[in-house]
């Protein structure tokens, strides 16, 4: 079975590759007009975070990839990839001149507040309560994504639907953010598994530190909830050895638990022609918006922190092995069409040319004095195996001959370009970037449509307050990526996000406030 990275060569337009996720692009844009994002929010913007190895103020100006604010030093391999995409986004097609902020952390940046407009800033995980606007990770270029994009074909022949493991499988690193329950999966699952709660789960820790497990911790405290988790007491684990993803197809399930927010895995899992048993969750990416339960996986830790076993008692009736199929190969699908580079560039593509509409002024260089060019900055990162300094000791150093050997091999596929634009005619090439931009205008037609509708809106109740009706009036609530309301509360602490008890959201906000929602 070859992974070699393909190029992937366009074939339709981008309005087939966004219309299932439109909805996350207009739940962003939704939250600034025309023209409203101005020097002063920008300067604002920029005085709130500092520039570090995750955080990082881009421009792209003339086709060019800037680092507005040169760190001088590496920056986190998701930036990078990132700027990778928007390099190569770039020197494919005439893009808006925009300068952005973008967070590779782990947590958004930005919570909503009533009546304030929100700071302009790119992330790639978001909630309910947050406003950042989320955009494709530099997961998929970091992680060589597209070499899993291999079709239905291949994986059937070298993974059968009848020779998989029939278990709900997973492997990785305790990491832990704040989960639905107070709890842990990742910890949880793994315990559930140490005691055999279940022969259909199969979760395991690649490392493990016994005074980090919180279930081992809870057996020191009388009042501990996580202790009615397990039927037995905790014990310490045993790590269990880590399976390259490649080789996940081989179980007919693929759990996806978060870690400290969303986990980049999803996509992973996704690809492959196995069931997807996911973790509800409080983080989602872009691309989620055109996901849904039971079609394109099966969704637990809804009810109690161990309705897995549940989930899993009931799928493994052999009634439910046509229905399994079914959402594994739905998935593939969605994988396959909207999540492959082609796909993920339209993405970037359609929200630079939204975001530079609510620009008030294009950026410009001689704001940006110690601007620098991104491509071939090997002192902040970039992916080319040119840049890395030759050693003239290698000679005498076979071992350190083969480590940078292997690192520029790696720089070499992060760097190699996703998409194949050469394969198209110029003829093509001008009726795909046509479309793109029907597409954002339908957009923007829409956004606009709900922003008369919600000053009709306002103005009827100001009317009916006027005379004697109810007082103040409401706008349209806030909605989630799934078109509900945002069900949580949030403090920010730093630059995490701590949530609080799930309750009711308020669905009222000033008339004034200037967002479209």
């Amino acid at each position: 079975m070859a992974f070699d990275v393909p190029f992937d060569v366009p074939h339709g337009t981008c309005v087939t590759a966004l219309q299932p996720i439109v909805r996350q692009l207009e739940r962003d844009m939704a939250q600034w007009q025309i023209g409203k994002i101005d020097r002063r929010l920008l300067q604002r913007l920029y005085a709130n975070i500092s520039e570090s190895a995750v955080h990082a103020a881009i421009g792209i100006i003339n086709r060019t990839v800037y680092y507005l604010r040169p760190l001088g030093q590496p920056r986190s391999a998701m930036l990078v990839s990132a700027v990778h995409d928007l390099q190569e986004a770039a020197d494919a097609h005439p893009l808006p001149d925009v300068e952005l902020m973008l967070n590779a952390d782990d947590y958004p940046r930005v919570w909503r507040r009533s009546g304030r407009t929100a700071l302009p800033v790119f992330s790639f995980v978001q909630t309910s309560s947050t406003a950042d606007i989320v955009c494709p990770s530099g997961s998929f270029r970091e992680s060589n994504y597209d070499s899993l994009l291999l079709g239905s074909a291949v994986y059937e022949e070298a993974f059968p639907w009848t020779s998989k493991s029939p278990v709900a499988f997973w492997r990785g690193t305790p990491f832990c953010g704040r989960h639905f329950f107070g709890r842990c999966s990742r910890y949880l699952l793994t315990h559930l598994t140490a005691q055999n709660t279940s022969e259909l789960l199969d979760a395991g820790l690649t490392s493990y530190e016994p005074t980090h497990d919180p279930y081992l911790r809870s057996l020191r405290s009388r009042s501990s909830r996580l202790r009615a988790d397990l039927p037995q007491p905790a014990k310490p684990l045993l790590p269990s050895r880590r399976l390259d993803i490649r080789q996940h197809p081989r179980y007919k399930m693929l759990l996806h638990l978060d870690g400290h927010t969303a986990s980049s895995r999803l996509q992973a899992l996704l690809a492959t022609n196995s069931v997807v048993i996911k973790q509800s969750s409080y983080f989602w990416e872009y691309y989620y918006a055109g996901l849904q339960p039971h079609k394109h996986f099966l969704p637990f830790w809804q009810e109690a922190p161990t309705d897995v076993l549940g989930v899993l008692r009931n799928v493994s009736r052999p009634e439910y092995d046509g229905h399994l199929r079914r959402v594994a190969t739905t998935a593939q699908q969605f994988a396959h069409h909207h999540l492959k580079a082609h796909a993920r560039e339209c993405y970037w593509r359609a929200l630079l040319h939204c975001y530079a509409r609510r620009l008030a002024t294009p950026p410009q260089l001689s704001y940006w004095p110690r601007a620098r060019a991104a491509r071939g900055n090997y002192r902040e990162g970039w992916h080319d195996p040119a840049s890395l300094p030759i050693s003239t000791s290698l000679q005498n150093n076979p071992g350190r001959f083969r480590r940078e050997s292997r690192q520029r091999a790696a720089l070499a596929a992060r760097a190699r370009p996703r998409i194949d634009w050469q394969a198209l005619d110029p003829g093509e090439r001008q009726h795909e970037q046509a479309a793109l931009m029907r597409f954002v205008a339908s957009v923007e037609g829409r956004l606009e449509a709900r922003l008369l509708s919600r000053a009709v809106k306002c103005g009827t109740r100001a009317a009916g307050a006027a005379g004697g009706g109810p007082a103040g009036g409401s706008a349209m609530p806030t909605a989630g990526a799934d078109g509900s309301d945002g069900p949580f509360d949030t403090v920010v602490t730093g630059t995490a996000l701590i949530w609080s008890k799930p309750r009711r959201p308020k669905t009222t906000a000033p008339c004034g406030s200037g967002s479209a929602t």
